[in-house]
């Protein structure tokens, strides 16, 4: 069985007429005189992304200074897990997601 014409042709010749007169308009317009400028808008969502984004891009993964400090404490004896706090905070974090959901 032969299948023709089951994708619609795509019509190049206008992008192809653009891509020519291009260069030719460059050509006419003065120096300095800005050409079709490209503008972007973001939400204010996804600008709060972006600067989240650029925050942990220079956050470094590990905390040398924190690990060492409780190594120090490991090792002391000193170091002393609060049930009670991880308790709270692992229902926090709970309430959290479920919330989201």
């Amino acid at each position: 069985m032969k299948l023709t014409n089951i994708f619609p042709q795509l019509k190049t010749d206008k992008v192809d007429q653009v891509k020519r007169q291009e260069p030719a308009s460059a050509a006419k317009e003065p120096a300095g005189t800005a050409q079709g400028v490209d503008k972007v808008n973001l939400s204010a969502g996804t600008q709060d992304i972006q600067r989240v984004k650029e925050v942990l891009a220079q956050t470094p993964e590990v905390r040398v200074e924190k690990i060492q400090e409780l190594k120090g404490q490991i090792e002391r004896g000193e170091y002393q897990v609060d049930a009670d706090a991880v308790a709270e905070r692992m229902l926090q974090t709970l309430i959290s997601d479920q919330s989201l959901s």
